[in-house]
């Protein structure tokens, strides 16, 4: 959960980190033009992606063996349940029933970690975005709204007519 958690969250930076060095370097092209620090924020924007990937890499490796090494716990624990039961008891209808829920928790036991790992994730780059835009001009803000809603729009429409053109033709087809 440790790793998942971690990498999510330096996942959710990496967008902040361009941002800002962008910026950065930008502002230090248009005044000062100091060489050392171009040259420092051009390997910052350049060397990122490289690390990500190598990290990411190391780090779904590891948790690869450990979900793999936790369902196989969780598998070796549930089958020795199931085995030391009567076989009557294993003939009952409900515990047939329990036993096949108890068998698809145990499949999705790892994909709860996931989705809290995401969600963590989400709510953090929500979070950024949002004080990212807050620090807009108010007049920006709008006219991008406007742009999105009027996008909304015209492409609702637009699916709107080709369902229904798509289903004349399903229907002359017939």
């Amino acid at each position: 959960v440790f790793l998942k958690l971690i990498t999510s969250i330096y996942n959710a930076l990496i967008p902040i980190l361009y941002t800002v060095v962008s910026g950065l370097l930008i502002n230090e092209l248009c005044e000062e033009r100091n060489i050392t620090k171009i040259v420092i924020y051009v390997m910052i924007i350049t060397c990122t992606p490289l690390l990500t990937y190598f990290m990411n890499r190391q780090i779904s490796k590891k948790i690869f063996k450990l979900n793999a090494a936790l369902a196989l716990e969780f598998k070796i624990d549930y089958f020795d349940r199931v085995l030391s039961m009567e076989y009557e008891t294993m003939e009952i209808p409900e515990i047939q029933v329990k036993k096949m829920r108890a068998s698809m928790a145990l499949l999705n036991s790892t994909g709860i970690i996931d989705l809290l790992c995401r969600s963590v994730s989400s709510a953090f780059a929500l979070i950024t975005v949002v004080s990212i835009v807050s620090s807009l001009n108010p007049f920006i803000l709008i006219f991008v709204s406007t742009i999105l809603i009027i996008n909304y729009f015209i492409n609702k429409k637009n699916n709107n007519d080709q369902h229904n053109l798509n289903k004349e033709r399903s229907l002359t087809d017939m």
